[in-house]
């Protein structure tokens, strides 16, 4: 059978094309983020196509990728539909609906190579363009130039509509509501076609039977989530070998501070496992065992069960409740819904305050422009001096 891939790994599988088989058989992780995810996803989808919504506060869980509602409990992660999803979600289809000139297609499911398909968020065609929108719900920053899952799906999306429509151009289109952040970027049909070639080439690679020799550990395994990462032979391997030697950790420290956080998600995996295979499956782990942890902290069965108790005591209401103030977030967040009007808001402006910027060690690949540091240096002496 062929070794399963999904555009949304392509990351991983084009720079380790061996990770898809390693995976293979391997129980997921946590998915609670991805499940939040996926439904933000089916709202989404649902406002765009005009269907019913749920009701806020209903919990949803998500199962093969399909949402489902609560109906028992099948231990399964459950979702609950908020206020602030709705939201956070309906940013990104009101941006999407102002945006889009042709005809939209929302989750329209599209055929990309032999041995890979997927569902595009949304896409339209305008001018002998194709545009293709994502909806990224978590707070990762995630660019959309050589963003692997959006190529794929563009390229399907011309496969598909290949008789229907000439295609000279592809705009890739990132939206983060939770960042409020669009990025996008645009292909020429040169540009795009070479960049697909390179993907075709590499999703054919993760066929190979020789998986293990094409387990490429690097940067990318502290960047995409991966199954194998914490029996991965290769991965292992790199993080155990050439380990710094601290009397001359200055001798190129800068390759050795890139092996950090590989190093780091490295040892997050393994403690997943390990954990996984101790207390999930009650398997041995040599030179370990499994206690009881102390009980967690107090707190009420139900606030309004407590609270109806307090009240039939005739306590106080300073008693019973502690206030405290809405942070500047959350009041901006009323300026922008129009519960404060801007006189008001500006009032408050003036109220607010934040502490200075600090100087960075970050990689090269960081799209935020280097600083001069003895500009910068001298600049935070005359702040600290005034």
């Amino acid at each position: 059978m062929p070794v399963q891939i999904r555009p949304s790994s392509a990351g991983k599988w084009v720079n380790c094309p061996g990770s898809a088989k390693m995976e293979e058989g391997l129980p997921d992780g946590d998915t609670s983020c991805a499940d939040e995810g996926t439904v933000a996803h089916w709202i989404a989808a649902k406002i765009l196509k005009g269907e019913t919504l749920p009701e806020i506060g209903t919990q949803w869980e998500v199962e093969n990728k399909e949402v489902v509602p609560v109906l028992v409990d099948s231990g399964l992660p459950t979702v609950t539909f908020t206020q602030e999803m709705l939201d956070y979600v309906r940013k990104y289809t009101d941006r999407i609906s102002v945006a889009q000139v042709g005809e939209s297609h929302t989750e329209e499911h599209v055929k990309i190579f032999d041995n890979l398909e997927g569902t595009p968020d949304n896409f339209y065609f305008h001018d002998e363009v194709l545009f293709v929108s994502d909806l990224k719900y978590g707070y990762q920053q995630i660019d959309a130039k050589d963003n692997y899952q959006l190529l794929l799906y563009a390229y399907g999306i011309i496969q598909k509509y290949k008789e229907s429509y000439w295609i000279d151009g592809v705009v890739l289109a990132i939206y983060q509501p939770r960042l409020d952040r669009i990025d996008s970027y645009t292909y020429t049909r040169e540009e795009f076609d070479v960049k697909i070639t390179e993907l075709q080439m590499a999703a054919s690679t993760t066929q190979s039977v020789n998986a293990l020799e094409l387990l490429h550990p690097g940067e990318h395994c502290a960047k995409y989530y991966c199954k194998a990462r914490a029996t991965c032979p290769a991965l292992n391997k790199f993080v155990l070998s050439d380990l710094p030697d601290m009397e001359d950790v200055d001798d190129d420290i800068g390759s050795k501070l890139s092996k950090i956080p590989i190093i780091r998600s490295w040892c997050d995996a393994v403690e997943q496992e390990a954990y996984r295979l101790a207390v999930r499956e009650g398997k041995p782990v040599s030179g370990y065992k499994v206690v009881q942890s102390r009980s967690g902290n107090r707190k009420w069965r139900s606030d309004q069960e407590a609270e109806q108790i307090m009240r039939s005591m005739r306590l106080r209401r300073e008693q019973m409740y502690n206030y405290k103030i809405i942070s500047p977030t959350e009041a901006e967040k009323m300026f922008k819904q129009g519960t404060l009007g801007t006189r008001r808001w500006d009032r408050l402006r003036e109220a607010i305050t934040r502490s200075e910027s600090k100087l960075l060690l970050v990689p090269e690949s960081d799209k935020r422009e280097a600083v001069d540091v003895i500009t910068a240096l001298d600049l935070l002496d005359d702040l600290i001096g005034e």
